[in-house]
């Protein structure tokens, strides 16, 4: 469901759309490209397996299309788009793993590639991806006393720049979220 809202107020007449998963009893992240056009989800079941899907959203109609399962293995939890909205960010919470996509490639699914794995504490837990007002993307690392951190998340592959050890807390640990 999309409900549209305006400087008048929010409509209470939902837009429905019926496409892609049906993200029942999952836990993960639902993110907006900055320019309103995708929309991502990382979807992730007790049963350790859930998915990272991205669409194309109709900011206007508040319609979604042209879904793509870019993964529908692992432990989904964090997603997040690049500040110009050409790549796609996701972790792994049971392997600790960050991939990138490359949303401007003919075949999505393909253009995954492991950007590294969170740093290890008591268990590797990459969760939550959040873009931060400084351009980078930092990532939750759960009980470490780190955040991980994608240093330049609108260049594809190493030059990204994926730092696992990113943010040292100061002797707070990370959990699994992160503000907006």
């Amino acid at each position: 469901y999309s409900y549209l809202l305006t400087s008048s107020g929010l409509s209470m007449t939902p837009v429905t759309t019926n496409i892609g998963p049906l993200y029942n009893g999952t836990i993960g992240y639902l993110k907006a490209s900055s320019d309103g056009s995708k929309i991502a989800a990382a979807s992730a079941s007790g049963m350790g397996n859930g998915g990272i899907d991205v669409m194309d959203f109709d900011n206007s109609t508040g319609m979604l299309s042209n879904v793509i399962t870019l993964s529908h293995n692992g432990y989904h939890y964090g997603v997040e788009f690049s500040p110009d909205g050409n790549l796609l960010y996701a972790s792994d919470v049971t392997s600790g793993a960050v991939y990138q996509y490359d949303l401007l490639s003919p075949n999505i699914q393909s253009s995954q590639l492991l950007l590294g794995n969170v740093t290890a504490y008591n268990t590797e837990t990459a969760a939550a991806l959040q873009l931060a007002v400084d351009g980078k993307v930092y990532i939750a690392n759960l009980d470490a006393p780190n955040l991980a951190v994608i240093n330049n998340p609108n260049i594809l592959g190493s030059g990204s720049n994926f730092d696992p050890n990113g943010v040292n807390l100061a002797g707070r640990s990370s959990q699994g979220g992160l503000p907006t």
